[in-house]
């Protein structure tokens, strides 16, 4: 690579511009660095005294003695020292916890003023409220001598002297997830000083640019598109720097927008998304004109799955932190199980800590408004009235200073327990309701008068185009099963939807829908959907979990007693698939697979009713082994693990909405739902999860599509506000809330026509494997691909994510027909892919150079001329004439060299972890990389292996013998070229000297 274009130069460079932009200042410290030498650390670049520091002391009293004037210099100095202690025992997310509180409320010191009289005070490190008044600057290459091993970090940014912005930046060729697995993970575990009061980490290779928090798996690293809601989104460098670091929203960000879950070793740090940033920020702008808002303060319609209530936690912890007001937050919902999950979500970050703020009734309602508490939580039930008691519900308090967040609940009773709350039983409060689907036209007037107008909105369609959640996939099984659905009426849907059927609308839809609801509950119907549902659930692709949504409570446990009758059924059939296997590798395949249906476990889960196991016994059921599930074990907890082998859960209303477990990736639907609920549900399948999920799929055995386009040309586009659209005829138009799975034959075509043609840029041609007449040929052939892709880092990088990409569509349509035609080219696909990274994990510079003497039947091996697998290959003997003569004869160039690129980056990086003072090396080698990745053709090739040959020669190997020769161990060695290094700078400069 040329230097023009290195990562250091390129992307690290690309950085400085937009930070110095937004105001920071921009230092280089490698081999730039004079360490201070006054006692004050007025000199120096940084003024650190050794480069074992990573908090800058010189920085952090200035902002001290400024944002907390008059005090004794000893209280100064114990707030440093607090922030640079950390407990040996502690996890580093722990430290980062408290680091975080330290930082974001004061560091808590105690001195004797100048009375002697012994002062307590929290001392403030950053001036939150004047953002331009803290000192704002970037360390390039800030290199760092940790306990055992010395690291570089590309880029560091200080606030005040504190480390919050850690850069690591890759060159623009290279995946981004080597920065976080490679990179990322190395510098947690060899100098997490440096993150101990890290704010967020940011990932880039300057076209793709992620930030998450030093908890975050990779999937959870975001982009961030927009400055303001109303862009367009773009992925980039200058946008995700700008949206994060400009002094206003990274002073912002660190105060307000991230949270901790967990206690010690669990604990999760939680970063804002962009998403959440802006909206909660458009509230809390709307709230400084709160007196002129007459109790209205909006609507905030964040689509499922976009993280509502951590935006509810970061809003109400804001508002306490910049308004003031002794506010009182009330939290209402209109579900049991979405008030639990509310308040763990709270008190797990500890925003709550009280546990008796929960309203058990009116009563205990308008005591704990009474009292001072931050947070509330209620059921809007509480706001019904008694018709037999009274006409009109009572005041519940006058309180102004009250803000009811209303999750959804103006939906409830068309909004009547809604007008209760907000008309009279707490008419001065102020009104902030959050949903998930817009307000439909029946509801727009009443949302008006209790809550105002939308103040943000985050719809379904921008939330999938900016990766917050996955899009999701529609199949008709009911239409290939040729199973009889009848055409429902509404009021059928009306009884059903949103509800657990009680045993009176089991008996009203019976009575009413003589027809319709016996087609439903058929056994001839329900026998062929499970035998369907045992057969899909285990053949697709992509093996996520799974929810079943029946029509009632009955027809629940009945489907799951069918489910069980045809799961042995599909068993026995991939065993006898086992027995006529004709490939080890695909009898394995399907042994493993057969493990996993074995061990999965199917659960229903349904909420209980008085007299159930009789109701259940007259219909043939048993409901006690599923509730007696239900009661001693924690289901939920254990269908979220995605380790756990209860895999799929049949249910009928429960968790189909307010429930979020990511790696669910089906939702099958035999139930007539319509409207929010249809919505809702369908979306408990589009979170993101890992890089396998591809999208969410809605399996449709009730023929619910019309259904679903109804509700999202109401419920999906947030661009009209909820408004439909109008087409050009007059008529108003359908949304498409989910794209059918046969479409995505033409994205699965494309994926692998970009493959194709990558392969012909790198001059192979797929059809020559595809089409391979004998297993020999098609070995040779598979060879010649993978030489082809390793051409270069760069081009073996290409292969891989445009590979990766034909892999998920792949999985996504599995087992569906339409993917046959593909199937030819998928397995070379995959192929070639398994063979560049078969040796990666334990490849060494020793498997590369015997496997190109086998290839060229030559022996440079001292053990003799016959070449076998476990000869041991005498580095140190090598005659490096010989070793270029293999490789002259080598047809398999491409791949020997990268093979032994990856080889020699290796043993290097161990080496290095084992004596710092051997990075000259590394930096020696990378040139020869960069050069390698430079070139595109053959003589590019020769000339990285020429200079990898002479790397070896002249300084791997002697290398790795001098400790050998010497005598001496890893530390031994490490002392001794300490000393030497010494001696050297006092003018001693030969080994001799000092070994005499």
């Amino acid at each position: 690579m040329s230097y023009e274009y290195s990562e250091d130069t390129l992307i690290e460079t690309a950085t400085q511009e937009v930070l110095e932009a937004l105001g920071w200042t921009v230092v280089a410290a490698w081999k730039k660095e004079s360490l201070a030498t006054q006692a004050d650390r007025s000199n120096g670049l940084l003024g650190r005294l050794n480069k074992s520091e990573v908090i800058l002391e010189r920085y952090v009293l200035q902002a001290l003695r400024t944002l907390n004037p008059d005090l004794p210099e000893a209280a100064y100095h114990h707030a440093v020292l607090l922030l640079k202690e950390s407990a040996a025992d502690k996890h580093l997310a722990a430290i980062n916890k408290e680091k975080h509180e330290f930082l974001v409320k004061g560091v808590p010191v105690s001195y004797q003023d100048d009375k002697g009289v012994l002062q307590k005070k929290r001392l403030k490190v950053f001036d939150f409220d004047n953002p331009a008044n803290n000192h704002f600057l970037a360390v390039r290459q800030f290199e760092v001598v940790g306990k055992l091993y010395n690291r570089r970090p590309d880029v560091v940014g200080f606030v005040n002297g504190i480390p919050l912005v850690f850069f690591e930046l890759k060159a623009h060729h290279t995946d981004l997830q080597h920065a976080f697995d490679d990179n990322l993970k190395d510098y947690k575990d060899t100098i997490p000083e440096v993150l101990h009061c890290n704010a967020f980490v940011i990932l880039s290779n300057g076209t793709d640019s992620r930030v998450g928090t030093l908890t975050s798996p990779y999937k959870f690293f975001m982009e961030w598109k927009r400055i303001e809601e109303d862009d367009e989104g773009v992925v980039s460098l200058d946008t995700l720097l700008r949206g994060t670091c400009a002094p206003l929203r990274l002073m912002d960000l660190f105060e307000n927008f991230l949270l901790f879950d967990g206690e010690g070793a669990e604990i999760t740090k939680i970063m804002a998304k962009n998403h959440q940033f802006i909206g909660v920020n458009k509230v809390v702008d709307q709230l400084a004109n709160i007196e002129t808002l007459k109790g209205k303060l909006g609507v905030f319609w964040h689509t499922q799955g976009s993280g509502k209530s951590y935006s509810m936690v970061f809003l109400c912890q804001k508002i306490l932190r910049k308004l003031g007001g002794s506010y009182t937050f009330l939290l209402v919902v209109d579900r049991t199980e979405l008030e639990n999950q509310l308040y763990d979500t709270f008190s797990g970050v500890g925003a709550v800590t009280e546990d008796n703020v929960r309203a058990k009734s009116r009563e205990h309602l308008r005591t704990l408004l009474a009292e001072n508490h931050r947070y509330v939580f209620t059921l809007i039930h509480k706001f019904s009235i008694d018709p037999k008691k009274e006409t009109k519900y009572p005041l519940i308090t006058d309180r102004s200073n009250i803000i009811v967040i209303s999750d959804e609940a103006h939906r409830t009773q068309g909004g009547a327990f809604a007008s209760n709350m907000r008309f009279n039983g707490i008419p001065n409060a102020s009104y902030l309701g959050f949903t998930g689907t817009p307000i439909i036209k029946d509801e727009l007037e009443l949302t008006r008068n209790i809550f105002g107008e939308y103040v943000t909105v985050y719809d379904f369609k921008r939330a999938i185009a900016d990766g917050a959640t996955l899009p999701l996939r529609y199949l008709n099984r009911g239409e290939k099963l040729k199973i009889e659905n009848p055409d429902l009426d509404e009021r059928m849907v009306e009884i059903i939807n949103d509800t657990e059927l009680d045993e009176d609308q089991r008996r009203k839809l019976e009575r009413e829908f003589k027809r319709d609801y016996p087609i439903l509950t058929s056994e001839a119907r329900l026998n062929a959907i499970a035998r369907d549902l045992a057969r899909h659930f285990n053949e697709r692709g992509y093996q996520g979990k799974a929810m079943f949504v029946a029509l009632d409570k009955p027809t629940a446990v009945r489907m799951y007693d069918l489910a069980m009758k045809y799961w042995p059924e599909y068993i026995t059939e991939l065993k006898q698939r086992i027995a006529k296997a004709d490939d080890q590798q695909e009898e394995l395949k399907l042994k493993h697979h057969l493990k996993r249906v074995e061990e999965t476990e199917i659960c229903v889960v349904v909420s209980s009713e008085q007299n159930e196991v009789q109701k259940f016994a007259k219909l043939g059921l048993n409901i006690e082994k599923h509730r007696k599930k239900m009661v001693e074990r924690n289901l939920e907890t254990e269908f979220k693990d995605e380790n756990n082998p209860f895999r799929l859960v049949i249910v009928c209303a429960m968790w189909i909405t307010g429930f979020d477990a990511p790696c669910v990736s089906t939702v099958y639907l035999d139930k007539p739902i319509k409207g929010h609920t249809l919505m809702q549900t369908i979306t408990r399948a589009n979170r993101v999860y890992d890089d396998e999920k591809e999208n969410g799929l809605i399996v449709d055995y009730g023929n619910v599509y019309t259904q679903l386009e109804q509700a999202y040309s109401v419920y999906g586009e947030g661009g009209d506000r909820g408004k439909s659209k109008i087409g050009n005829n007059g008529e108003e138009e359908t949304g498409r809330p989910v794209e059918k799975l046969i479409e995505m034959v033409g994205e699965l075509a494309d994926a692998i026509l970009v493959v194709r043609q990558f392969m012909q840029d790198v001059q192979f041609d797929l059809d020559k494997l595809i089409n391979a007449g004998t297993a020999i040929d098609k070995l040779s052939q598979l060879q010649h691909a993978a030489n082809a892709v390793c051409l270069n880092e760069s081009t073996r990088t290409q292969y891989e994510v445009a590979a990766r990409d034909v892999f998920r569509k792949y999985k996504a349509m599995y087992p569906e027909p339409e993917i046959k035609p593909f199937l030819q080219e998928f397995n070379a696909i995959e192929a070639i892919y398994d063979q560049l990274n078969q040796k990666t994990k334990q490849a060494d510079i020793s498997d590369v150079i015997r496997r190109l003497q086998q290839e060229v039947n030559i022996s440079i091996s001292i053990n003799g001329n016959e070449v076998r697998e476990s000869d041991y290959v005498d580095l140190g003997a090598l005659d490096f004439d010989k070793l270029r003569a293999a490789f002259a004869k080598s047809k398999q160039k491409n791949a020997v060299v990268f093979d032994l690129q990856a080889a020699i980056q290796k043993k290097l990086e161990q080496m290095v972890q084992q004596n710092p003072h051997r990075l000259e090396f590394y930096e020696k080698y990378k040139q020869i990389i960069e050069e390698y990745n430079r070139g595109k053709n053959i003589h590019a090739v020769q000339k990285a292996f020429d200079d990898l040959n002479d790397f070896m020669k002249n300084d791997l190997m002697p290398e790795m013998e001098r400790a050998m020769r010497e005598g001496l161990d890893i530390k031994s060695l490490l002392v001794y070229q300490h000393i030497y290094a010494n001696y050297q700078g006092a003018g001693f400069s030969s080994y001799g000297y000092l070994n005499r």
